[in-house]
């Protein structure tokens, strides 16, 4: 089994509080503009929601992106905006490194059962309703 990872919201924190110089302080007033919806701009920073390690803080912005989201459009903004390059990141002692791909390592990433499918497919092609079935009639005269 391999070790595990600080969870995203741990490895967020840590992040936030490097960039500030362990400051705690000083990470609470942070004064880096919240990012834009999957915007790449250096002097904004996607991560700033949940840089006290708990919950997200939405005084700036209802919208707020999933940690993992934050996490990987960070990354992107490091790195340039490539995703090539956030794959082949060199810094492996960032904080974010284990995360920088937009999922948790800790979880396991599972195949899906046989019968797990089944219920999808069963669900994505249902019948559809008399409703729908009726407008979509061509009417011959």
């Amino acid at each position: 089994m391999s070790d595990r990872v600080p969870a995203p919201i741990k490895a967020i924190r840590t992040y936030c509080l490097d960039c500030t110089g362990g400051n705690d302080a000083e990470t609470r007033r942070c004064t880096a503009r919240q990012a834009g919806k999957g915007s790449i701009d250096a002097s904004a920073c996607h991560l700033w929601p949940w840089r006290m390690g708990t919950k997200a803080d939405k005084s700036r912005s209802n919208k707020v992106p999933v940690k993992s989201r934050a996490v990987r459009l960070e990354c992107m903004n490091c790195m340039g905006g490539s995703s090539e390059a956030v794959k082949t990141c060199p810094s492996a002692k960032c904080a974010l490194y284990p995360h920088r791909l937009g999922r948790n390592p800790n979880q396991a990433h599972r195949k899906p059962s046989l019968i797990s499918i089944e219920k999808l497919k069963a669900y994505r092609f249902k019948p559809k309703s008399r409703a729908h079935t009726t407008l979509n009639k061509v009417v011959e005269p």
